[in-house]
């Protein structure tokens, strides 16, 4: 499936978001998964993982561990335009951390796109009124993009992973 692209006219693809369920999530809304199988399901099922539905904005610090680089707790990320499939993330797993920061950032990669060295992930504008391009650097997934809320404008930080690292689930029935 194609990756998600601006478009000139409104859409409803438009207000898409990526859903992100994890191991610290509070309930709610849950998924189980199968990582045996490769799914995931909306109902439980016997000896799957479940996960519950937490604030995107709350990934930074705490799926993600800045200071290691790496994933601190089993999450997915549901991405509607990747088929509803969900990239599943496990701890340990190593995350290259790429940072866009400026008056304003244009993201051009998402969630789950495949990246390579010179991929734009974003055009961030900055205080000078300069539009920066900024590429991927190397080879991966984008797994997440995070968000510091903490500052004014809101600072980005794109999290790759190895594509030998991603594991993907399938919706179950």
């Amino acid at each position: 499936m194609a990756p998600r692209r601006i478009e000139e006219d409104y859409s409803p693809r438009d207000y898409e978001f990526p859903e992100l369920y994890s191991e610290l999530g509070a309930g709610g809304k849950c998924i189980w998964v199968d990582e045996a199988g490769g799914k995931y399901y909306r109902d439980p099922c016997e000896d799957c993982i479940k996960l519950c539905m937490m604030p995107y904005e709350q990934a930074w610090m705490k799926i993600v561990d800045p200071v290691k680089a790496e994933i601190t707790a089993k999450a997915a990320l549901v991405i509607p335009w990747e088929g509803r499939r969900a990239l599943y993330l496990k701890p340990g797993v190593k995350v290259k951390l790429i940072e866009a920061y400026g008056i304003d950032v244009s993201h051009v990669s998402f969630e789950g796109e495949r990246v390579g060295p010179r991929t734009v992930l974003a055009y961030v504008l900055t205080g000078k009124g300069e539009t920066r391009t900024l590429r991927a650097g190397e080879e991966g997934i984008v797994a997440l993009i995070l968000t510091d809320l903490s500052e004014a404008p809101p600072r980005y930080v794109y999290a790759l992973i190895r594509e030998e690292d991603a594991i993907w689930l399938e919706p179950g029935q």
